[in-house]
């Protein structure tokens, strides 16, 4: 968090910085535009870039990221889980919110407050104004001067004397050494000797022609739209592609390295914390990634806790079934997804924050709390099943891994489906730890049971398995 607080310092000065060489290079113009550019500097300290960002991030929402499904739900015969025996996912534990919610909160408290201060000291100048004339008034601190050189400069343009302008401001510093009101302008704190010469002088500000125009609207519309568009591209609606259907000599040739005997290397236990988080896997399914001492853990939504071992600097494996975990960074070294190498397949899955992590498995719970299935599995199965009994699979309703898992075990699924006959019923029987439905089907000769994973947002199966029941 103090991370981010000098980020935000930081950049914000680099913003207050380029808006004072804008005013500079506008000082011939009018002042109107420099207080703006001050004020959007002032502002700025109020709204973080990471809140833009953050905002980019979530412009697609509710859209769920498009992602391969995790290698358990892939359909083969008998169903499969990853690593371990599935635990029973119990409902979290009430908590306090946390930290950075509660820091987000505060913030815009603060924010809420300073605004509602200027709006009710600018009702109460518009009062004020409705019974002055020709008098301007200035309200805030740091941007008194080029506020009351708009004033003037809009008093002198309405065709006022500049002379008896200039005396009725001389007049009010008589009467009062100090305003009683805080925001009248030219009274205290001001260069008035300037201010008078300037208002003498009957300076004409010069007219923004179309290029500086065109320049200050790109300038404004790239300090938001930058932000927004690097949330974008980095959220994981953008990271989280699918991965292509690999070949079967591509899945043969990953399968085989996956098996391979591996070796623990050396590793500095506390390099592993640039690693420690959550990957999100699928529409509701979350790696989280721990380091206990020097152990290495990881746990799928669902599961029991797995240790991992070093095999590279990137690499990990775990020791109780054939899977592998990598880690990727980009150029600036953040880690930004976890790869799980498993069954043939490189299953990527994008680091989000806690928050969000947190908000899809808290969703989980609460649909396993109240045995909700998650829309269109029902028909989306009915339809894949009857597919398969007319010896058609259906792939074009199957996400690039489950389509090639498929594919590739198209004989042995298609002598199973086969043998059992037409398909009678499709009950609903629960939401599975993992965040699976659970469907019992019966067919003519023969109960099954069905793991089907929420659609993807195309409304494509990412992932299926099935048992033959006794």
């Amino acid at each position: 968090m103090i991370a981010i607080a000098l980020d935000h310092l930081w950049q914000s000065t680099l913003f207050a910085a380029g808006a004072g060489l804008l005013t500079l290079a506008l000082r011939d113009y009018g002042a109107q535009i420099r207080f703006w550019l001050w004020f959007s500097a002032s502002l700025k300290f109020l709204i973080p870039f990471a809140a833009l960002t953050a905002l980019g991030g979530h412009l697609l929402l509710p859209v769920a990221p498009q992602m391969s499904a995790p290698a358990f739900f892939m359909m083969q015969p008998a169903a499969q889980p990853f690593s371990a025996p599935m635990s029973a996912l119990s409902p979290p534990a009430a908590t306090g919110p946390h930290l950075t919610l509660v820091l987000l909160v505060l913030w815009g408290a603060g924010v809420a407050v300073i605004l509602a201060r200027w709006l009710v000291r600018w009702f109460w100048l518009r009062r004020i104004l409705r019974g002055a004339v020709d008098m301007p008034v200035t309200v805030g601190a740091r941007l008194n001067a080029e506020r009351e050189r708009a004033c003037d400069e809009g008093v002198l343009a309405s065709g006022r004397s500049p002379h008896v302008y200039a005396e009725a401001i001389l007049k009010i510093c008589k009467l009062y050494l100090r305003s009683p009101l805080a925001c009248a302008s030219g009274v205290s704190g001001a260069d008035l000797k300037t201010r008078i010469g300037i208002i003498m002088e009957s300076r004409t500000a010069r007219r923004l022609d179309r290029v500086r125009k065109v320049f200050l609207g790109l300038s404004a519309t790239a300090t938001i739209a930058i932000p927004l568009l690097l949330g974008l591209v980095e959220s994981p609606l953008t990271l989280a592609q699918a991965e292509p259907v690999p070949s079967p000599t591509t899945t043969a040739e990953r399968r085989a390295e996956q098996a391979l005997p591996r070796n623990v290397v050396p590793f500095d236990p506390k390099r592993f914390d640039k690693y420690v988080g959550y990957y999100q896997i699928g529409p509701s399914t979350i790696f989280t990634i721990t380091r206990d001492g020097d152990h290495f853990l990881s746990r799928l939504t669902g599961q029991v806790n797995v240790e991992i071992f070093p095999e590279s600097e990137t690499k990990f494996f775990a020791t109780e079934v054939s899977a592998q975990i990598s880690f990727a960074t980009d150029a600036r070294g953040r880690v930004t997804e976890l790869v799980l190498h498993q069954e043939g397949l490189e299953q990527h899955a994008p680091r989000v924050d806690e928050p969000v992590a947190k908000g899809i498995e808290a969703a989980l719970a609460q649909r396993i709390r109240s045995n909700t299935p998650s829309p269109g599995t029902e028909g989306a199965l009915r339809h894949q099943i009857e597919a398969e009994i007319n010896d058609r699979p259906d792939y074009s309703v199957l996400r690039p891994g489950l389509a090639a898992a498929t594919r590739e075990q198209w004989p042995v699924i298609q002598q199973t489906i086969s043998s059992l006959g037409p398909l009678k019923s499709v009950t609903f029987r629960s939401v599975a730890p993992g965040g699976e439905d659970v469907y019992d089907d019966a067919f003519e000769r023969g109960q099954t049971q069905w793991h089907i994973s929420p659609l993807s947002p195309d409304g494509k199966i990412s992932g299926m398995s099935w048992r033959r029941l006794p």
